[in-house]
């Protein structure tokens, strides 16, 4: 027979533990999907001339860059003023992205080095992709004039006017059509930092006397003197210091816009495991954190699910519990620009469930033991 202590205390610790539930799951969203808003834009304008990023800040077109006339296979040339403030890390300069190719083209730094990469296929990280690194360039705070020239043969890199490499690596004029992208990927966080001075974007391969000639020109007069013969698409010399646009000085090509918030154009929903997998401790370190993170979850759901609603597979509904929260963490992240959506976090999330509810059930079954031992104990005392 059921006793009025017996339904107190069944209520207390139905209370308890749901109780923990609801902590633990408020908490779980809470880290997930913090800051829940996009992050005012840090891109800003520093100097005379130039734009500063550093953490969130993007720039992006404020239309597309036109689709090249004649087949979109000639030629496409790059030239900046940058000075970096760190030669550590992986982030994204600048990116050419359309809704059908999200990564088309993007020039990225690699620490010192440069990164070309360009993406084939409709999907950012499925498909045909091609890139190379050009080696160590860029130095720790140091302006620094880069132009990439690229044509039939591939692509020339200067620094400071003068031929540093070349390559076989092409940047066609269909790769630099759509929405320009600086200082973050179109598709995930990518932050670069460091002080962009000037920026020209060119049909056709540039020669070695137009990239020596523009470089004397970029330090005399802060911009290239251009002719009908340069085939500019745009000359960003960031000389504005103050409002929201960054004005196209030259060529058909848009002006560029700061966003008051920190926005990302192309964001991925469900990044593939495959793709975000990358061989280094942060990955790792990642993956053990996001296991970990889930441990409470599935311990006090299935204390709860086992102990209070008696369910027979209680491991299995915790899991899928388990499973369904990161699942919803998943997809929100997809439309917050400072978080990831990707399908690792959702692997290690449900794992992380299935370990805490495996150890919460270890944990009972040995309670419940040790209870049975101790009460046969006092059975044997009292009636010896």
């Amino acid at each position: 027979m059921t006793t009025n202590t017996d339904r107190i205390r069944s209520l207390a610790t139905k209370l308890v533990l749901g109780s923990f539930c609801a902590g633990v799951l408020g908490i779980t969203l809470v880290a997930g999907l913090w800051p829940f808003h996009a992050p005012q834009n840090r891109a800003g304008w520093a100097g005379e001339h130039g734009l500063r990023f550093g953490g969130n800040a993007t720039v992006i077109s404020s239309a597309d860059f036109p689709e090249p006339l004649q087949g979109g296979q000639t030629g496409c040339s790059l030239e900046m003023w940058l000075r970096p403030w760190s030669v550590e890390d992986m982030s994204t300069i600048l990116a050419f992205s359309r809704p059908e190719r999200p990564l088309q083209f993007s020039l990225i730094q690699a620490a010192a080095d440069f990164r070309l990469e360009e993406n084939l296929h409709h999907w950012p990280y499925v498909g045909q992709s091609e890139q190379v690194d050009v080696g160590p360039v860029l130095k720790k705070n140091r302006e620094m004039f880069i132009a990439f020239a690229s044509g039939a043969e591939g692509t020339s890199l200067y620094v400071d006017g003068v031929l540093l490499r070349q390559y076989g690596f092409k940047i066609t004029a269909a790769d630099c059509a759509g929405r320009l992208v600086l200082g973050s990927s179109p598709v995930q966080r990518s932050n670069w930092s460091g002080d962009l001075m000037g920026l020209a974007i060119y049909h056709g391969e540039l020669t070695a006397a137009q990239v020596r000639g523009h470089y004397a020109s970029w330090k005399t007069a802060g911009g290239p003197t251009l002719t009908a013969a340069d085939q500019a698409l745009a000359l960003y010399r960031f000389e504005e210091q103050g409002g929201a646009t960054v004005h196209n000085r030259a060529g058909t090509g848009p002006d560029l816009e700061i966003p008051a918030r920190y926005t990302i154009l192309h964001q991925v929903l469900l990044e593939p495991f495959w793709a975000e997998f990358e061989p280094n401790r942060a990955y790792l370190a990642d993956i053990i954190i996001n296991v970990v993170g889930f441990f409470p979850l599935g311990f006090c759901f299935f204390a709860y699910l086992s102990i209070v609603q008696r369910l027979r597979r209680a491991v299995l509904a915790t899991t899928l519990l388990g499973t369904a929260v990161s699942l919803t963490i998943e997809i929100a992240q997809a439309y917050l620009p400072t978080r990831y959506s990707g399908t690792t976090d959702l692997m290690t999330n449900t794992l992380g469930t299935f370990i805490g509810a495996g150890l919460c059930a270890f944990a009972l079954r040995r309670w419940w033991k040790l209870r049975d031992r101790h009460a046969a104990s006092c059975f044997d005392r009292i009636n010896p």
